[in-house]
C-alpha cells in the first residue's frame, strides 16, 4: 500500500511513475543499442525522447 500512495504522490507532483518490469526491460533495452553502437549524448536523447 505504501507503494500505491507513493506513487499516487510522485503522479500528483507531475512525475512520471514506471512499474519495475519496465524500467528493467528499458534499462536492458539501452544495454544492448550501447553494446552495439555506442550512444552519443543527441542520439541518447532521441531515444528517450522517442519514449514519450
Amino acid at each position: 500500500m505504501k507503494q500505491v500512495m507513493s506513487a499516487i504522490r510522485q503522479c500528483a507532483n507531475g512525475q512520471i511513475v514506471y512499474p519495475a518490469s519496465f524500467k528493467s526491460i528499458l534499462m536492458k533495452k539501452l544495454q544492448h543499442d550501447v553494446e552495439r553502437s555506442p550512444v552519443t549524448l543527441g542520439k541518447g536523447n532521441r531515444k528517450i525522447g522517442g519514449l514519450f
